[in-house]
């Protein structure tokens, strides 16, 4: 069983899809922007680097 709760009424969907293009182009020029030296500082996850957690971006 869900902890969620829906509302009585309906409520329509924010459509987002047409800003994901944007975002992801954002996200890679961040990235690219980076010096090595930054791609390689752990993150909060003792195990992963900035490198590995955009890896797949």
């Amino acid at each position: 069983m869900s902890n969620v709760s829906m509302p009585e009424e309906g409520v329509p969907p924010i459509l987002c899809a047409h800003l994901l293009r944007k975002v992801d182009e954002k996200l890679i020029e961040l990235l690219t922007s980076l010096p090595s030296v930054e791609s390689d500082l752990q993150t909060i996850a003792p195990q992963w680097t900035v490198r590995n957690v955009a890896a797949p971006c």
